[in-house]
């Protein structure tokens, strides 16, 4: 991987046009980090703040995140044309009620995605690019009418965290999708300390099923926040927001799989304004190359 294009593409310099927080726009100044941002509050866990111990700028905070997420991997496995396979095991709360399952997701970005989940029976999911589905006791159902609404938003859910995944396993790649970046406060994550930096969408409406409140252009693009541990430079945590949704994923328990890249083994994921995680996963494999047929996101 270009290590020296990504953080050229990086470069920052402060910009204090942009109301509510200091903003950094793209340029080729300095990457000297200067000061830092008091963190923006959002709903979830509460996070200490605590005092920085360098001066590094946001480009080479993810530059050194990058590498170290990269370890021996082959750099084709970041290309934007997205595609994992991943078998966990999951834990969720649905009516009241705590579910264990085993799980198996196919993604292509981007939205193509099939699960299926074996807990007391089988359940299989997917959306095939045209239309929702559901298989479950030997027949398939389509989530096209009125009385689906709540099932399409549960899965548009599932593209918009996969995709999350996809986009914060290959650091190497956010130069391209995410812009003015900047460095917020350091903190105490989960009794580890923590770079944070923040940086703007490109697109509109990326990231959620639903669209962000109508108004200022730049409110509508989602933000990403990144939480990067000081001494290993592993990627602790991210959350993304749009409006006033947002979704947050702390990861734990980095290995190397069997491509070369570190990936986190533990994941918790909480929503809005969440305490305590809705899911969990406990990773027990995932590639990035699978090989899909046309078939791979059908039911059946």
């Amino acid at each position: 991987m270009n290590w020296k294009s990504l953080a050229e593409a990086l470069r920052l310099r402060p910009d204090r046009g942009r109301a509510g927080f200091v903003a950094v726009m793209l340029s080729g100044a300095s990457a000297t980090m200067t000061e830092s941002v008091a963190i923006v509050p959002t709903p979830g866990e509460e996070l200490a703040e605590i005092p920085p111990t360098d001066q590094l700028s946001p480009a080479e905070i993810l530059e050194l995140a990058a590498k170290a997420q990269a370890a021996e991997s082959d750099p084709k496995l970041a290309s934007k044309d997205l595609r994992l396979e991943v078998q966990m095991m999951v834990r969720y709360r649905r009516d009241q009620t705590d579910i264990t399952c085993l799980a198996e997701r196919r993604f292509k970005a981007p939205h193509f995605i099939y699960t299926r989940l074996e807990a007391e029976s089988i359940t299989k999911e997917g959306f095939d690019g045209t239309r929702g589905w559901i298989w479950k006791e030997g027949a398939t159902s389509y989530y096209t009418g009125p009385e689906s609404v709540e099932d399409r938003r549960k899965l548009q859910r599932d593209i918009d965290e996969t995709a999350l995944l996809g986009k914060v396993f290959f650091l190497s790649n956010l130069g391209e999708e995410v812009e003015s970046w900047e460095r917020l406060k350091d903190v105490d994550a989960r009794g580890g300390a923590t770079h944070v930096i923040e940086g703007i969408s490109r697109k509109k409406h990326a990231g959620f099923g639903t669209k962000a409140p109508s108004g200022d252009a730049e409110a509508e693009k989602p933000r990403l926040r990144l939480f990067l541990r000081r001494d290993s430079h592993e990627l602790a945590g991210c959350r993304w927001i749009q409006g006033d949704q947002n979704l947050q994923l702390w990861f734990s328990g980095h290995r190397k799989n069997a491509e070369g890249v570190i990936v986190p083994m533990h994941i918790e994921i909480l929503e809005n304004d969440e305490k305590k995680p809705s899911k969990t996963i406990d990773v027990q494999s995932l590639s990035f190359r699978p090989e899909f047929s046309e078939k791979s996101f059908c039911p059946g």
